[in-house]
């Protein structure tokens, strides 16, 4: 027996180990197996009944990149806005290729001001090839300087479920500035809102 493992999980471990020997050795194969799967089941449980460990968590807000300055410090001011909107202290802006910073510098910087655990929010409508494949590898490459330090990778913008919303505000406002009627709505009253 590893002598790493703490004495009372050792024993209970014993005992599970003579209790299956000794149902084995009684003929009784299926009682064994089963009494081992509720032993795993109980183990199981405990575990999720622990208190979750805590973390400092730094979030990352990808987006492509671009040669556009003007499209890279937008997404500097949504991380700022998001930041001042959630609370979390280490929020970096970071952009998937084509200029800085990067996701590893981005990763690196929340390090740096102590984060434990990065989440990274894909600042895409959908979860094409980037979000599914690039932006994990990317993520992966940027932890291994790392160890210890976790990360996540969230939902992309597009599949949360206030899109529809957020779109139907951007129409309504379009509407308001070209001061035009709108023929599906010709009776005057604002457009109806989605129930989400």
């Amino acid at each position: 027996m590893n002598s790493r493992v703490p004495k009372d999980r050792r024993n209970m471990l014993e005992a599970l180990s003579t209790a299956t020997q000794h149902l084995e050795d009684l003929g009784i194969e299926e009682d064994a197996h089963g009494f081992q799967e509720q032993q795993e089941q109980q183990r199981r449980w405990r575990r999720q009944q622990q208190k979750p460990k805590e973390y400092k968590v730094g979030v990352i807000v990808v987006d492509h990149g671009s040669r556009r300055k003007e499209a890279n410090e937008a997404l500097e001011s949504v991380a700022s806005e998001f930041k001042a909107l959630s609370g979390y202290e280490l929020v970096e802006p970071a952009h998937m290729e084509l200029c800085e910073p990067s996701i590893a510098t981005a990763f690196g910087r929340c390090v740096e001001r102590g984060a434990t655990f990065i989440i990274c929010h894909p600042f895409f409508l959908s979860r094409g090839r980037h979000v599914a494949e690039d932006i994990p590898n990317l993520l992966e490459e940027a932890a291994s300087i790392f160890p210890g330090v976790e990360w996540a990778l969230s939902q992309p913008l597009g599949l949360q479920a206030d899109i529809p919303r957020l779109m139907q505000q951007a129409v309504e406002e379009c509407i308001a500035e070209k001061n035009i009627q709108s023929e599906d709505h010709a009776d005057g009253l604002p457009m109806p809102e989605f129930n989400i």
